[in-house]
């Protein structure tokens, strides 16, 4: 939330980060990268690897940067490898 008061700096510093919620939002919305072709997954497994992700680049802060969020698809999509490589075995 921005508030009532806010000046556009506070704006624009505003939408240059990602808290948890929104990044959780954001894994929900494109259901990726856990689709696979044969059936979905649930998203409460979804959510533990996105918050697994998330915490993992955040550094304990509560929000994100853009290349924080790069960072942290990549661990999700080694996830997924991790997971393809274990359904194959």
């Amino acid at each position: 939330m921005i508030g009532r008061n806010a000046t556009f700096d506070k704006i624009e510093e505003r939408m240059q980060k990602m808290n948890m919620g929104e990044y959780l939002r954001f894994i929900k919305d494109f259901k990726k990268p856990f689709e696979s072709q044969d059936e979905e997954l649930p998203f409460e497994y979804m959510k533990q690897k996105g918050m697994q992700a998330f915490k993992q680049v955040a550094e304990y802060r509560t929000e994100i940067d853009f290349f924080q969020f790069k960072a942290s698809l990549y661990i999700l999509f080694s996830f997924e490898d991790a997971l393809i490589t274990e359904s194959i075995n």
